[in-house]
């Protein structure tokens, strides 16, 4: 029946690896991957939807972060253990699953493209890099400016994936990188120009489960759900580097590099 689903080949048996031993190193070493994930999370989500939410109704929504990002710790530590234990992404799992992986591949192809696939990011971060060099917000005439920046900047990530040997260890120390900056400029920003009061209003909103202002806006709140956190696809792509980092069975099949 699978292979008439044209379903992937059977699994292999082989001994999965020890575990490294616990020690700070191998601590960071098993970051890796969800420093990864973590400078991919800091995006429109937390840029753009979580101020708008906030806002608008202020801090006591931020009870639906909470709940979303307990959940994709779920999520993803379940599809981290298929990868342990097979060494296969958890989307080439799915593609083990009926109606086969010509249905699957077309499907998680266009989920993964509508959610990342546009270049609204690099577009974006051209329009940020033309204040930055005009000192004020880009007009109608800089709009050839802010495309050239956007062009820049989405050839520049393509360049960044082309150096190095292992694609996963060239966005973990990418991602190391903008982790720290963005954490610490953002800290740094907090502390000098952010009242007490709103620091305590923040940590309380964390757990005002159920609290929606009348009048919300459901879509919005649905946006600002599913990209708290990494969201969406985004999360099944732990897995990918999982496998690339060597752990588990990720040991026995290699990398892509």
């Amino acid at each position: 029946m699978a292979q008439m689903a044209g379903y992937l080949p059977p699994y292999q048996r082989a001994e999965l690896p020890e575990p490294p031993p616990y020690k700070f190193s191998n601590v960071m070493r098993i970051i890796g991957p969800g420093a990864i994930l973590l400078g991919l999370s800091i995006g429109s989500g937390e840029w753009l939807l979580g101020p708008a939410a906030t806002v608008k109704w202020g801090l006591a929504l931020l009870w639906v972060t909470t709940v979303s990002v307990l959940l994709q710790v779920v999520l993803n530590t379940e599809m981290a253990r298929y990868t342990l234990y097979t060494g296969e992404p958890i989307v080439t799992g799915f593609m083990r699953t009926a109606p086969g992986p010509a249905f699957w591949g077309w499907v998680y192809s266009a989920l993964y493209f509508l959610q990342v696939g546009w270049p609204g990011w690099a577009a974006t971060g051209g329009g940020a890099l033309a204040f930055i060099y005009l000192g004020r917000l880009p007009g109608a005439e800089e709009a050839g400016l802010v495309k050239a920046l956007g062009y820049s900047t989405l050839f520049g990530a393509a360049i960044i994936l082309l150096l190095g040997r292992k694609i996963e260890r060239t966005l973990e120390y990418v991602n190391w990188f903008f982790i720290a900056w963005i954490l610490v400029y953002l800290l740094v920003l907090d502390i000098f120009f952010v009242p007490a009061s709103k620091w305590v209003e923040g940590v309380v909103g964390f757990f005002q489960f159920g609290n929606i202002p009348p009048g919300a806006d459901w879509f919005l709140l649905a946006a600002f759900a599913g990209y708290s956190g990494a969201g969406g696809m985004l999360n099944t792509s732990i897995t990918n580097w999982l496998r690339d980092k060597g752990f588990g069975m990720g040991a026995k099949v290699g990398y892509i590099p």
